[in-house]
């Protein structure tokens, strides 16, 4: 497809090697949402995790991406057209969804424009980053 800036969607379900337990249950799987955004030769990608407890039907998004943003978008303006879509709180898109592209978006314009996205965003603290992770419950 020859466009300015297309979008793809896949749902992937992602099975674990054992099942994962937390508060809200235990599964043996995670549905995920992997959204490309390319322009010409160039390609983003961008992902949205689905653990049950959210209450999205990923099968369900993944049909309804068309709605809200369309396979191909022409004109100079439309990466930054989708990125003001995308900052209006307004604007009835899925979290999941929004997010993917997001991520798409930037990843995208960072391989464009050949730098890190600490880098487009100013960020010049080299302090490591605190963040948190999940322990299931196992023996």
């Amino acid at each position: 497809m020859n466009c300015s800036l297309c979008f793809s969607v896949r749902h992937y379900r992602l099975e674990f090697a054992h099942p994962f337990g937390i508060a809200h249950g235990t599964r043996n799987y995670t549905d995920t949402l992997y959204v490309r955004a390319s322009f010409m030769d160039t390609h983003g990608y961008g992902e949205a995790a689905l653990p049950p407890y959210l209450g999205y039907d990923a099968t369900q998004l993944a049909a309804d991406f068309d709605r809200f943003f369309p396979a191909a978008m022409e004109g100079s303006e439309a990466i930054r057209l989708v990125m003001q879509k995308l900052s209006k709180t307004d604007e009835p898109i899925p979290l999941p969804l929004r997010t993917a592209v997001d991520i798409a978006l930037h990843d995208l314009f960072g391989k464009l424009t050949g730098r890190t996205v600490r880098s487009i965003f100013g960020i010049t603290d080299t302090v490591e980053a605190l963040c948190s992770y999940t322990l299931g419950f196992s023996t």
